[in-house]
C-alpha cells in the first residue's frame, strides 16, 4: 500500500501520462532502500520478488501491487464476517454474549 502511494504520489507531480516502464521504476527505487530494513526483514523476499518482475520490461508492478491489495481487503472482510458470524452464534445458541452487539 506505502509502495502505491508512493507511485501515485510521484505520479500526480508530472503533467504528462506516465509509462508503465517509468513506474516500475519509480516503484524499484522505492522498494530497493527496504531491502536493507531490518525491520523488514520478514519480506525481503516478496521486496526482491516484486523488484524482480518491476525490472521485467513486459510487467506491470502497479497492477500487480492493487490485485494484492484486493486480496488483502477480501481476506480481512472475510475474516471479520467469519467473526460476526461465530459472536451471533455463540449469542443465539450457546448464550454467550460477546458485548460486541448493542441490543
Amino acid at each position: 500500500l506505502h509502495a502505491l502511494l508512493h507511485l501515485l504520489c510521484q505520479v500526480s507531480l508530472s503533467e504528462r501520462r506516465v509509462p508503465t516502464a517509468k513506474r516500475n521504476e519509480i516503484l524499484v527505487k522505492y522498494l530497493k532502500p527496504k531491502l536493507k530494513d531490518r525491520q523488514l526483514a520478514n519480506i525481503k523476499k516478496e521486496l526482491k520478488l516484486m523488484i524482480h518482475i518491476a525490472r521485467n520490461p513486459s510487467s506491470n508492478l502497479e497492477e500487480k501491487l492493487y490485485e494484492l491489495n484486493r486480496q488483502a481487503i477480501e481476506a480481512k472482510t472475510s475474516s471479520r464476517e467469519n467473526l460476526i458470524k461465530l459472536l451471533v452464534y455463540l449469542k443465539d445458541h450457546e448464550g454467550f454474549d460477546s458485548q460486541v452487539f448493542d441490543d
